[in-house]
């Protein structure tokens, strides 16, 4: 009886262990396939990619994605290992799964190189989700045998070394990253983790994302990754699209300036949009028509969403006609903080350097220049959605701190604006925003004459900015403002359409 119970305990324990191990996969004991390019050559030496097979999907799949048919193509050598992996195949543990599957490939390799006129200086990787991490995964633990890869839709979680860095910096590699713009919260911030480690050793690198979740990129972004990571000359077949972002260190013959590559830096590059310098000009198109705007302004804005760390940070100058034939100029100066594991939660301050009031009406100069400075806190929230190290999505409730409660003025001291901004991609940006406030609209050089210095404002602002090309973001912007001085009629609704320009770096 006991012998039974002690064999039947043996079987369910082997029974149970399937589910709980991870066997390795018999692809593993197949060879890739190698394919050479048209024409072959045996006296040129070729780069070779390898296309590192999807979820479920195979190498080959992977590489008419990319718009690489195996036996259509020109320049490369194809290696498409075996297999079509399941989750099971490579989890729970990931890291010997890339470890099978590097000996794989490393066999493999050495067999193309034996057998195909192949240059070892430029081997390059390829893949999309599973792919993707596995590119990342082979750059980390063979940073001086791959030249560059492209990487879409991975979390990049793999570890990796600083000598590792330092190795792939001395070999001149070059690294594309490509993610949706609604993709996975820890997707997005695992590509942006690693985008940043490479580009802060100073590896060239391409970052883009693109409309869509866990889906894989259009061809034609995947193509132009190819390039970039293969370099210009060996693609030259190939076409990048508006944000190709090849580059060139050497300068023009004949010339001791890079044109080319000085008119990229500027113009035609792509931004991080960590800082912005935008400008709004002095007219608008009212009921009027073309006309000068009672409103201008120019400002500086730097921010960054740092893992659980959001910072942004805004100067300005703003200038504008108040109802009373004056123009208020402020320099202000935002402040904003905020924290979460997930979504953000913070608050910030923003507060003049300082206000004043001028005008050219003769009549009225005796009145002064003196102007209130003003004082606002706000809280908002952020959705964990990033767009490249920026929120993709806020939202902000501002509240204007009243100078004094004597004389007690409710549209003074109950004002309150909400706004919202959406990164609906890397290049096009919604903005809404409404409230109510109050505005100095004359000098005066006590609080006692507030009720009279002052007018009751509804507003309300809709807008949509589009970055075309590079780093240029223009704005346009729809204004809405019903003005009443305090002690006074109501000055009437006006509406405008008001433009904006941005330079992003």
């Amino acid at each position: 009886m006991r012998t039974m119970r002690a064999a039947a305990a043996v079987l369910m324990i082997c029974a149970v262990l399937p589910v709980f191990g991870q066997a390795r996969s018999r692809y593993f004991d197949q060879p890739a396939q190698i394919v050479p390019p048209r024409d072959y050559d045996s006296s040129r030496r070729y780069p070779a990619i390898v296309f590192l097979p999807y979820t479920t999907g195979t190498a080959a799949a992977q590489a008419r994605s990319f718009g690489i048919p195996p036996g259509e193509q020109d320049q490369f050598v194809v290696i498409l290992p075996a297999g079509r992996f399941t989750r099971d195949d490579y989890l729970p543990n990931f890291i010997q799964f890339v470890e099978w599957f590097e000996e794989r490939l490393l066999q493999d390799l050495d067999t193309a190189k034996q057998n195909i006129s192949i240059d070892p200086d430029r081997v390059y990787l390829a893949g999309y989700s599973l792919g993707g991490d596995l590119g990342w995964a082979l750059t980390a633990r063979n940073p001086q045998r791959f030249a560059g890869a492209v990487m879409a839709g991975t979390r990049a979680s793999y570890p990796m070394t600083e000598g590792s860095r330092r190795n792939l910096s001395a070999n001149g590699y070059r690294g594309a990253f490509l993610i949706g713009d609604r993709e996975d919260t820890n997707r997005s911030l695992g590509i942006e983790r690693a985008h940043a480690l490479l580009d802060d050793e100073g590896i060239e690198t391409m970052f883009r994302t693109y409309r869509g979740g866990h889906q894989i990129p259009p061809r034609e972004l995947l193509q132009e990754s190819v390039a970039f990571v293969t370099t210009a000359s060996v693609a030259a077949d190939w076409t990048g699209g508006p944000g190709d972002t090849r580059r060139s260190s050497a300068p023009a013959a004949g010339s001791g300036v890079n044109w080319e590559r000085a008119l990229d830096i500027v113009a035609l590059r792509t931004p991080t949009q960590h800082f912005g310098l935008r400008w709004e000009p002095g007219f608008e198109i009212g009921a009027a028509g073309f006309q000068r705007s009672p409103w201008h302004a120019g400002s500086l804005r730097a921010e960054g969403l740092f893992d659980d760390i959001y910072l942004r940070g805004v100067t300005s100058v703003e200038s504008r006609r108040t109802s009373g034939q004056f123009r208020q100029t402020a320099i202000r100066q935002e402040a904003a903080l905020a924290y979460g594991r997930g979504a953000l939660w913070g608050a910030g301050i923003t507060w003049d350097w300082n206000r004043w009031m001028s005008t050219s009406n003769e009549d009225l100069e005796e009145l002064g220049s003196d102007a209130l400075r003003e004082f606002a806190i706000s809280g908002f929230w952020i959705h964990p959605r990033r767009m490249r190290d920026i929120p993709s999505s806020v939202l902000e409730l501002r509240y204007s701190v009243p100078r004094t409660l004597r004389p007690f003025i409710p549209q003074h001291v109950f004002n309150a604006e909400l706004r919202y901004r959406l990164h609906v991609t890397d290049r096009i940006l919604l903005q809404a925003a409404a409230g109510s406030s109050t505005e100095q609209n004359r000098p005066f050089t006590s609080t006692d004459q507030l009720d009279t210095g002052l007018d009751h404002v509804l507003s309300w602002q809709a807008g949509i900015g589009a970055r075309i090309p590079g780093p240029f973001r223009w704005h346009l912007l729809h204004h809405g403002r019903w003005v009443k001085p305090l002690q006074g009629d109501p000055l009437g609704y006006d509406a405008s359409w008001r433009f904006a320009l941005e330079y992003l770096f």
